[in-house]
């Protein structure tokens, strides 16, 4: 396996991605309730209820997983595979704290997938409404603070080629705002392109 990774948020667009089809292709970092549909190699899970949702299910046991919950963790981590991310302003969500774990893990070719952050769309997430996920709207500040952290931490790896996936063209053009992110279609990664 090449040196890339895979990050699935959650966003709509995310449902356009064959997992099973790319799971060989890179190693790949899921976030959330992704555990419910697929095996990520590795589970990234910031928000409490989440993380005791995903232990109940065992999923922890599956995946490599990640929280930023130490001090909540820290008798169950003594038994158990759970890994902590410093807990970071712009690592207060499950996708860009996946972004840390994926270069901390040496990735240097991460494909972003379900990495939407809009307001124009109700379901802003292909979770909402079932359990531990809200069916609000997110505000125009809710996507604003969690473009700007993506933003904030994309441009700290500037050694990282960073690739936003999608077929939605204003997403596509959205990706052009960053120095080291490259949009491509799931046609074109499909096709190899990207190589």
């Amino acid at each position: 396996m090449r040196n890339r990774a895979i990050i699935l948020g959650n966003g709509p667009s995310r449902l356009d991605f064959e997992f099973e089809q790319m799971n060989d292709w890179a190693t790949t970092f899921g976030c959330n309730a992704i555990y419910r549909d697929a095996t990520p190699d590795y589970l990234v899970a910031m928000d409490y209820q989440m993380v005791d949702e995903i232990l109940t299910a065992r999923a922890h046991l599956r995946s490599k997983f990640y929280t930023q919950h130490e001090n909540r963790m820290d008798e169950r981590a003594n038994h158990e595979p759970i890994n902590f991310i410093l807990i970071e302003t712009d690592t207060l969500d499950s996708g860009n704290s996946a972004i840390k774990v994926a270069v901390r893990e040496g990735f240097t070719d991460i494909y972003l997938v379900g990495f939407d952050g809009r307001t124009n769309r109700f379901r802003d997430n292909v979770y909402a409404g079932t359990n531990n996920y809200s069916t609000a709207k997110p505000t125009e500040n809710d996507v604003h603070n969690w473009q700007t952290r993506l933003r904030h931490t994309v441009s700290r790896f500037p050694h990282v080629q960073f690739t936003r996936v999608t077929n939605d063209s204003e997403l596509v053009i959205n990706a052009t705002n960053y120095k080291n992110m490259l949009p491509l279609t799931f046609r074109q990664l499909y096709r190899g392109d990207n190589n």
